[in-house]
């Protein structure tokens, strides 16, 4: 159970939630359908920098995607996340970092991360086309998915997965 009243205060610094006036007492599912950053700031402070970056490590936040693109030549130009060292993350960076704040990932990365919720707690490589087909020659190329690891468990894949349904159905 997490519990807003409106904002945190971290080192002297206030930190609001969306909401203002508090969410009150919130379940984990709650935090999430609500966005309740103080919520998260919680859960952030709980688990700690380092248990919170081995998340975003699993999750392939810290890494390039590889998006596999025509050809499976692998992907040119991508761009990488931007994290503070891990040494250098202090309690507001904790605290903001804990509700997506602080930090630069590419979307692709957010799809990557958020679709190993969807596969069953696998991640794999995305990539842009199903197959190619040779206008001339009929031959088809398809696109084979490589799964990367598994990230977490198909039980709280399951459980992530309930939880956000729950944020866009209430």
């Amino acid at each position: 159970v997490y519990h807003c009243e409106g904002h945190e205060i971290i080192d002297g610094v206030q930190i609001n939630c969306s909401d203002t006036s508090g969410h009150g007492d919130l379940s984990l599912r709650d935090a999430l359908k609500y966005s309740c950053n103080p919520a998260f700031m919680q859960l952030g402070r709980k688990i700690g920098a380092a248990t919170l970056y081995r998340y975003y490590d699993a999750f392939g936040l810290f890494d390039y995607t590889n998006f596999a693109d025509i050809g499976d030549s692998g992907s040119s130009g991508e761009s990488n996340s931007i994290f503070w060292n891990l040494d250098d993350v202090g309690s507001i960076e904790l605290a903001t970092m804990s509700f997506g704040q602080r930090f630069t990932i590419t979307p692709l990365q957010l799809i990557t991360a958020i679709s190993s919720i969807a596969n069953d707690g696998k991640m794999v490589t995305p990539h842009v086309v199903k197959q190619i087909e040779n206008p001339e020659t009929g031959t088809i190329t398809n696109v084979e998915t490589k799964e990367v690891r598994q990230v977490i468990s198909e039980e709280t894949a399951d459980k992530m997965k309930s939880i956000m349904q729950s944020v866009v159905e209430e």
